[in-house]
């Protein structure tokens, strides 16, 4: 009798002790969630900025660096070289008119990436019809702001830059 209620009492402890350990871990990544003010920040930038055009829907794609930065740096690299990514193509699709949106956002926490990202979809849609999307785009780097500025008027799309953040 006594060995079953121990058994029962330790049971119930590591149960209680399990479920605990679920809590805490699911915590702590809400709160690494909430930690990073960067990328919410330029969230809540573009979702001002289509405010800002009228707009109370927007369709955001997020560019995540890689996980290092000499990948990061690869693929800004491999992109301006001419070699398209995922991200690019899908940006370019909402340019062919593939996806029924009015306003495109685009943020990231690389300029660069983001950059080249938007940039290799500008360069591909380029002398070809292109849907009435506005892209609203969050970069502070200015180099960055003026060649998408110029690559957009070029292949006919409605560009708006957040204003930088200093």
């Amino acid at each position: 009798m006594m060995n079953g209620l121990i058994h029962c009492w330790c049971y119930l402890y590591m149960f209680c002790l399990r479920n605990l350990l679920v809590v805490l871990v699911a915590s702590l990544i809400s709160v690494v969630a909430l930690a990073d003010p960067l990328s919410q920040t330029k969230h809540q930038r573009i979702m001002g900025l289509a405010a800002e055009q009228g707009q109370n829907s927007v369709t955001v794609v997020s560019i995540e660096e890689a996980n290092n930065a000499l990948a990061t740096m690869l693929m800004v690299g491999a992109l301006n070289s001419g070699v398209p990514s995922g991200n690019s193509g899908v940006v370019r699709q909402f340019f062919e008119g593939k996806f029924k949106v009015k306003v495109l956002g685009v943020v990231g926490d690389d300029d660069a990436l983001t950059a080249a990202t938007v940039a290799r979809a500008l360069e591909d849609v380029k002398g070809k019809a292109v849907s009435d999307v506005s892209l609203l785009v969050v970069l502070d780097d200015e180099a960055q702001r003026s060649r998408l500025a110029a690559l957009a008027e070029a292949a006919g799309v409605r560009l708006v830059l957040a204003p930088p953040q200093r």
